[in-house]
């Protein structure tokens, strides 16, 4: 049986989904798949993913980062396969005229309802009270609606973390961690 990792690059600037075949493996025993087609940006500061979030829904890895910028994207990997499907499928971008700038605390996670909608939850930061909120978007397969408010920025700083959804699939549950 198959395992897979995801990891980014030393320099944060590449997503890499590693394999092995082995049931114990050691560092040597991972093979990078279909790197050549794999997320990409520049080494510039502003384009570091400095959050990213892997989920296997359906035998898919479905993963997404925040960049240094408050860029948010989706990506699809077919382990079927061991390629990419999709590739920096833009979500959001914080920081543009809806909401103030980065966050200071960034995070980034997702999740997947039964009927297939893709959740991204992200954080931004808001100047006027000097904190981190928490947004989502959702792809319901014809695109994203994204900078829904899901916890208004405060003093604290939110961080976006695992996702539950309810067995109804409209129950969001997002466990935050505030500092």
């Amino acid at each position: 049986m198959a395992k897979y990792i995801v990891l980014t690059t030393t320099d944060q600037a590449q997503l890499h989904v590693l394999k092995t075949t082995i049931s114990t493996p050691g560092d040597g025993d991972w093979d990078s798949q279909d790197s050549s087609n794999s997320p990409r940006y520049t080494a510039a500061p502003e384009d570091a993913i400095i959050s990213f979030w892997a989920y296997e829904f359906n035998s898919d890895i479905h993963i997404a980062t925040q960049q240094a910028s408050g860029r948010v994207a989706y990506h699809l990997f077919n382990p079927g396969d061991d390629t990419w499907t999709t590739v920096d499928e833009f979500v959001a971008a914080v920081g543009d005229t809806n909401f103030d700038e980065v966050p200071d605390q960034p995070g980034v996670s997702l999740s997947i309802r039964a009927d297939g909608d893709v959740l991204v939850f992200y954080t931004y930061h808001q100047t006027t009270n000097d904190g981190d909120g928490i947004l989502y978007a959702r792809e319901e397969g014809s695109g994203w609606t994204n900078d829904i408010l899901y916890a208004a920025a405060a003093s604290t700083s939110a961080k976006a973390n695992p996702v539950a959804i309810g067995p109804d699939s409209s129950d969001i549950q997002l466990l935050t961690h505030c500092t």
